[in-house]
């Protein structure tokens, strides 16, 4: 999951195939994935386009905790 965020880390939008398709995974894991991370409001979700992207708190978390 984590892999997911960081390659949302650059703050654009990503087609939800892209990710399935970067990361390597099924429809149904980055459904459950996608599903997850809009729950807990990592990501910012665009349902009629199919389009993620990391929420602006998440992505600061992200860039502190690689920086320490």
């Amino acid at each position: 999951m984590i892999e997911i965020l960081e390659l949302l880390n650059d703050g654009k939008w990503h087609s939800v195939e892209e990710i399935r398709w970067k990361m390597q995974l099924k429809e149904h894991e980055v459904h459950k994935i996608v599903t997850f991370l809009e729950e807990y409001n990592f990501i910012l979700l665009k349902k009629t386009r199919g389009a993620i992207k990391i929420e602006e708190t998440a992505r600061r978390f992200l860039t502190q905790s690689a920086s320490s």
